[in-house]
């Protein structure tokens, strides 16, 4: 699942804050570090065990495409876990495979009018200045509705 460059830019500036050392690398330590802020607790084993599947060194550290790798294996099992069928009415509304673009409000419209659903202070909260919602907003809408 290929990132977008606004994303590797993030990981880039998330990475350098990382390293806390100013080594350029992240060891075992850091990066457990950042897993812990996200809330995804790991062992000392399992933190070395990801290092070791990325780390073509083998030097026990990741330089920033070895970041990438895990940022990029965590999105996709992160996306594995979400709601199928949010995923497949963000496709059938035009929304890309790796949930990135966005969806002309236009078509979510078409489709809450179809089933007789009246929304339009919700749309109004999340639709973008020039008619567009992103997947992010596209899931939250939804599980508003299915919340009301």
């Amino acid at each position: 699942m290929p990132m977008s460059e606004h994303d590797i830019e993030a990981c880039r500036r998330s990475y350098r804050q990382l390293d806390r050392d100013g080594s350029g690398v992240l060891d075992a330590a850091e990066l457990k570090g950042l897993l812990q802020e996200l809330g995804n607790t790991r062992t000392e084993e399992e933190v070395r065990l990801m290092i070791q599947q990325v780390d073509e060194s083998a030097k026990g550290e990741i330089n920033f495409a070895d970041y990438l790798k895990i940022v990029e294996t965590n999105k996709a099992q992160r996306y594995d876990t979400e709601d199928v069928e949010t995923f497949e009415a963000w496709q059938a509304l035009g929304g890309c495979r790796d949930m990135s673009g966005r969806v002309e409000v236009s078509k979510i419209t078409g489709l809450i009018s179809d089933f007789g659903l009246c929304m339009d202070e919700e749309l109004t909260k999340v639709v973008d200045p020039d008619g567009y919602i992103s997947y992010e907003k596209f899931k939250d809408l939804l599980s508003d509705m299915a919340l009301s």
